[in-house]
C-alpha cells in the first residue's frame, strides 16, 4: 500500500486531483473536512480549544471563530505552539 499527501494552496487543484483518484477507485481522506467536523459542537475539540484560548475565539452561538483563532496563533509562535498541542495532543 502507498499512501501520497496532495498539498498545496487553494485553488491548487487538490480536490479536482482527489475526484479523479476516487473515479479510479483510489481511496482519498480530505484532511480539511475531517477537521471541519470535528469543529461541530458539541465536540471534544472545542472544549479543548475553550479551555486553551477562552472565549474569545468563539461566536456566541458556541461556533469557533476561526479567523480570530488565526489572528492569535500567527502572531505568537507560543500560541501556535499551545494550538498544535491542543489539537493534536
Amino acid at each position: 500500500m502507498r499512501i501520497i499527501g496532495v498539498t498545496g494552496p487553494s485553488g491548487a487543484g487538490k480536490g479536482a486531483l482527489c475526484e479523479l483518484l476516487k473515479k479510479r477507485g483510489i481511496v482519498c481522506i480530505d484532511a480539511d473536512a475531517v477537521y471541519h467536523s470535528l469543529l461541530v459542537p458539541p465536540s471534544e475539540c472545542l472544549d479543548a480549544l475553550k479551555s486553551a484560548f477562552g472565549e474569545s475565539v468563539f461566536y456566541p452561538d458556541g461556533s469557533l471563530d476561526r479567523a480570530r483563532l488565526s489572528q492569535l496563533v500567527f502572531a505568537s509562535p507560543e500560541k501556535l505552539e499551545l494550538l498544535n498541542s491542543t489539537v493534536l495532543g
